[in-house]
């Protein structure tokens, strides 16, 4: 609750700024936000926003957020603070992720190393971070999550044979954050 509550002073400032049109002021904001990104005591939410921030605002280059992100969900890093920082760079819009090949790629590839019981304690955060997506947003990203030849297409087992019972229950589960519903996946 506390970070959720920083995440909407940081906004809040931000946008300030941004009616001021200052450069000394949006130069020093812009600082400001990349040192709260780069902290690592730094709450994710709180940490991830100013990231997004930073992006919206060209601070950052799509590739220099692509960084931060693959930083972020590295198995290194702790998977409870990983979703929160999703959340905060998610919040707002899903239309980056659904956009962006690049983010899709970084957030599928993290979703597959997650050991089962880090990715179940992790399915709350999760479903909250998407939850606050438009329900065509949630749509669409389930479209993408089943296109099997697409961007989002799921990765085949270490074997090189395509597991359809894994991903089967991956595309459960995936629909299920999105709160999509539908039938057998097998049938889509």
């Amino acid at each position: 609750d506390a970070a959720t509550a920083m995440q909407a002073r940081v906004e809040a400032v931000h946008g300030a700024i941004s009616l001021l049109e200052r450069a000394e002021h949006t130069a020093a904001w812009h600082d400001a936000l990349r040192r709260v990104a780069d902290s690592e005591p730094a709450h994710g939410v709180v940490a991830g926003r100013s990231t997004r921030l930073l992006l919206d605002a060209g601070a950052l280059t799509p590739d220099d957020a692509a960084r931060y992100l693959s930083r972020t969900l590295s198995l290194a890093e702790d998977p409870a603070r990983a979703a929160a920082w999703v959340e905060g760079f998610l919040a707002g819009s899903g239309q980056l992720l659904l956009h962006d090949d690049t983010l899709w790629r970084l957030v599928d590839d993290w979703l597959v190393q997650l050991r089962e019981e880090s990715f179940v304690a992790l399915l709350p955060l999760l479903r909250r971070a998407f939850s606050a997506f438009t329900a065509p947003e949630r749509r669409q990203l389930g479209q993408r999550a089943r296109q099997q030849d697409g961007p989002g297409r799921l990765t085949p087992a270490a074997d090189g044979e395509f597991d359809h019972a894994r991903a089967e229950a991956g595309l459960r589960t995936v629909l299920m954050l999105l709160g999509v519903t539908v039938g057998d996946p097998a049938q889509h």
